[in-house]
């Protein structure tokens, strides 16, 4: 599968039909949701916010996938769920709640070695401040327990990017 890394949705639409034709509903179908209560409605000078429009979508996709029923029900869902995934995409990258796979990583490996480096030289600020033995030994276990507790959320991180990645390519 190949992803368009430069893909950004509009922040605002100027129009009713433009924000329909962005979220690709039909125009009746976005005057219809304006009525609903939960409508995000703020419109802005530049026009429809996207981002709120993005999940309203996703919500409403999410609550109507509950109630699917009838001829060909599993395609209907497929469809919305798509539809839901898409939505919920488009507004994490508008709130910016979301990154690239490789910018992540590279975060995370700067901030380990960030991370390391206080943690040695903590260690050796205690050792060179004190001569006290015990209070040495007590910054070895603290510097031990933080690298340990480190370690596991970097290793529960690594597992939900790749199988974040994984899911990604299947679809």
């Amino acid at each position: 599968m190949t992803v368009n890394k430069t893909y950004m949705p509009k922040s605002h639409a100027r129009t009713d039909a433009e924000a329909a034709a962005i979220l690709g509903v039909n125009a009746r179908t976005f005057a219809d949701w304006k009525t609903k209560t939960d409508f995000p409605g703020r419109k802005v000078k530049a026009g429809w916010i996207m981002a709120d429009l993005f999940k309203y979508q996703a919500d409403r996709n999410a609550r109507d996938l509950k109630k699917v029923a009838g001829e060909n029900s599993d395609l209907k869902r497929r469809k919305l769920l798509a539809d839901t995934l898409t939505a919920e995409h488009n507004w994490l990258l508008l709130k910016k709640s979301m990154i690239p796979v490789e910018q992540a990583q590279a975060e995370a490996a700067e901030y380990a070695a960030v991370v390391n480096a206080v943690f040695s030289d903590f260690l050796m600020h205690v050792e060179a401040m004190t001569r006290d033995q015990s209070l040495v030994a007590k910054a070895r276990e603290l510097e031990d327990a933080m690298r340990a507790r480190l370690k596991a959320r970097c290793v529960d991180w690594a597992a939900k990017v790749s199988a974040a990645a994984k899911s990604a390519e299947a679809a």
